[in-house]
């Protein structure tokens, strides 16, 4: 009786992190090698679908041992998607910010063949008004497996009616 309650309330808990978990196989992928938010620095990041094929970007940041990730919303063929990392909000954590960190983007919808989307980043300061401007391309990268969990639902007790016998 104890290990079949065990047995269900592990695999509710199984299916509730896959139901607020984004996957990429990575069949697309950009590495934007240094960002910065800090000191009046922020990092605009701009993800031009130019694949004529509709994506679904999830990016990654990372400084060292921390990490986060942030599924987006479809981009249609020709749509952008505009923001500072300053402003992006719904992290499965606080992001690895303020600091310098990488930026990942992937999508895993686009295969070998396809054409690739863009990204730009511009990391400008409020205070002084400068900038600098970088340009990047996807490029099919093969199957690597990313998972960004987004939310992970609270666990609310179910009451399972037990069936003898079963």
């Amino acid at each position: 009786m104890k290990r079949r309650i065990t047995w269900m309330a592990g695999i509710a808990f199984s299916v509730m992190i896959l139901l607020g978990a984004s996957t990429a196989f990575a069949s697309h992928r950009i590495v934007i090698p240094y960002s910065y938010v800090g000191d009046g620095w922020d990092t605009v990041l701009i993800i031009s679908n130019t694949s004529g094929e509709t994506i679904n970007p999830i990016i990654f940041v990372q400084n060292g041992d921390v990490s986060a990730c942030k599924a987006l919303d479809s981009l249609e063929a020709g749509q952008m998607f505009v923001s500072t990392f300053g402003a992006i909000t719904g992290w499965n954590v606080s992001p690895p910010i303020p600091g310098i960190f990488q930026v990942y983007i992937t999508d895993s919808g686009l295969g070998e063949t396809d054409a690739p989307f863009g990204a730009a980043v511009a990391i400008n300061n409020s205070s002084f008004g400068g900038f600098g401007f970088q340009q990047f391309m996807s490029e099919y990268s093969g199957s690597a497996t990313f998972i960004c969990v987004n939310f992970i639902p609270p666990i609310i007790p179910i009451p399972i009616p037990i069936i003898p016998g079963f």
